[in-house]
């Protein structure tokens, strides 16, 4: 009887093929990848969940811990409103500045009553070089201060005239922007998101070519000078809109998207 030897383990039996190893690898893609989106999604909205939620306490603090080239960018512009206003170019920013020093008229007296701090200040020229704005943030006590005094320009904020007084910058197209080139004036209170802070927003805005003269004219060019200086509140109001929109921004977020 001839002797049996049998096989070696495995002998006869199919390796596994190229085939079988790629739907092993198949399976694994597909069960781990939707656990790895799903882990994505829920640090995204962790994340979000942090950003979202306003710190109350950080808005009075804000023009502290902002840079000044943050409160007052470089340009401003709003493709929305372009019409009206085509955006305009950052020629100087101020040094901080008492509020007797800087504001005039009732405006004076009602931040000095609402606890002035103080008042920052910067100064825009339009890209078609022909206006000038002076857009300032006045510091109150707190947010009750800001809305009392905000609240008596509700039905005047564009015809408030220009009570902040011009920041002229040297060596730029507004190095001749001075009071008596200012036509205009804004006044509205600044929010964080829904939230109401203790910050006022005032413009002063004007042509920038200091020889016109706007002394008292006869008809019937009395009716001209109107006109232009409804024109200069219109464009004071479009222009307080854009200011105030990327001010609110910074001071709920920090910085502006395009920055972060």
């Amino acid at each position: 009887m001839p002797y049996y030897t049998p096989p070696p383990p495995g002998f006869g039996t199919k390796p596994p093929g190229k085939a079988r190893r790629i739907w092993g690898i198949v399976i694994l893609v597909v069960g781990v990848l939707p656990l790895l989106a799903g882990a994505a999604v829920f640090a995204a909205n962790v994340k979000d969940g942090r950003i979202t939620q306003f710190n109350d306490a950080y808005a009075p603090k804000a023009w502290h811990n902002l840079r000044s080239d943050v409160l007052f960018p470089d340009k401003l512009s709003d493709v929305g409103s372009r019409l009206e206003n085509p955006g305009w170019v950052r020629q100087g920013i101020a040094k901080p500045a008492q509020c007797d020093e800087v504001l005039s008229g009732k405006l004076r007296q009602q931040a000095t009553d609402g606890g002035c701090k103080t008042v920052l200040r910067a100064t825009y020229v339009d890209n078609g070089g022909e206006a000038a704005a002076t857009v300032s943030l006045i510091v109150l006590r707190d947010s009750a201060a800001a809305k009392e005094l905000s609240d008596q320009y509700v039905d005047v904020a564009e015809t408030a005239g220009p009570t902040v007084k011009p920041y002229p910058v040297p060596k730029t197209e507004a190095s001749s922007w001075s009071k008596s080139n200012a036509l205009a004036g804004y006044i509205t209170q600044m929010s964080a998101g829904t939230s109401p802070t203790p910050y006022v927003l005032a413009l002063s805005t004007g042509p920038l070519d200091p020889e016109r003269s706007w002394g008292q004219l006869p008809a019937p060019w009395k009716f001209a000078q109107e006109s232009e200086v409804r024109a200069y509140e219109r464009l004071t109001g479009t222009m307080a809109r854009i200011a105030g929109g990327h001010i609110n921004e910074v001071i709920r977020w920090g910085v502006p998207t395009d920055d972060a």
